[in-house]
């Protein structure tokens, strides 16, 4: 697996650090978003952009499972984590910015589908 290759007896996670994952995590609760938005106003690109809020689903697309909060970071930060219990510069992922609308941004949650592609990775 990915996380037993180590330098010098130490893992990847060990030598830079890491936050954690978690999957099925309860919606809903106060989150934090991180991403490199490219505005100038969030440093081109080059800086990284926090955010946080209360959850709350989005009712702008019909059929929609994403959870968001009142903010929006430009181009560049898709991708960016949301984290869950994030305290002390330390969290647990639990999705990513996927989608921007109006005042928002978006993430859809780690559920089993991603639990078990997690699962799959780390077995390869």
């Amino acid at each position: 697996a990915g996380t037993s290759v180590s330098t010098n007896g130490r893992t990847l996670a060990e030598t830079v650090g890491a936050q954690g994952i978690a999957f099925n995590w309860q919606t809903g609760r106060h989150v934090h978003s991180f991403g490199y938005g490219g505005s100038a106003a969030e440093g081109n690109g080059e800086r990284l952009n926090h955010c946080e809020g209360d959850e709350f689903p989005d009712a702008g697309r019909p059929g929609s499972t994403m959870w968001g909060i009142d903010c929006v970071q430009t181009g560049g930060s898709s991708g960016g984590g949301f984290l869950a219990d994030f305290s002390g510069g330390g969290g647990y992922l639990i999705g990513n910015i996927s989608v921007s609308a109006g005042a928002n941004e978006y993430h859809p949650t780690l559920g089993n589908e991603a639990l078990d592609l997690y699962r799959r990775a780390g077995a390869a």
